[in-house]
């Protein structure tokens, strides 16, 4: 299953994770503060997974402007450009 959040959104989710911290340093109950670091825990995936497909996003782009610029004069197709793009990035990777 695939989730796509906005900018805006992942905003949100830094600033509610904040208050929760504050509240659960506040906080005396064992059950809440078991119940928090679990909720806690999932959040910091959630901020986690978002910073790495961002940065995965960010890398296609520029080396999708590299191959494009490299290629321009072949005609090729923007669906080969990311083909590609994506050989490119997967040799990158291995090295």
């Amino acid at each position: 299953m695939t989730i796509t959040i906005t900018k805006k959104e992942y905003d949100a989710i830094v600033q509610i994770l904040d208050q929760v911290c504050t509240d659960y340093e506040a906080a005396t109950d064992e059950e809440y503060l078991e119940s928090m670091n679990k909720t806690i825990a999932l959040v910091n995936n959630v901020i986690r997974k978002y910073k790495s497909a961002r940065k995965k996003a960010v890398d296609f782009q520029q080396v999708r402007a590299y191959v494009a610029e490299r290629y321009r004069n072949r005609g090729l197709r923007p669906r080969d450009i990311d083909k590609l793009t994506r050989q490119v990035l997967k040799k990158i990777k291995k090295d």
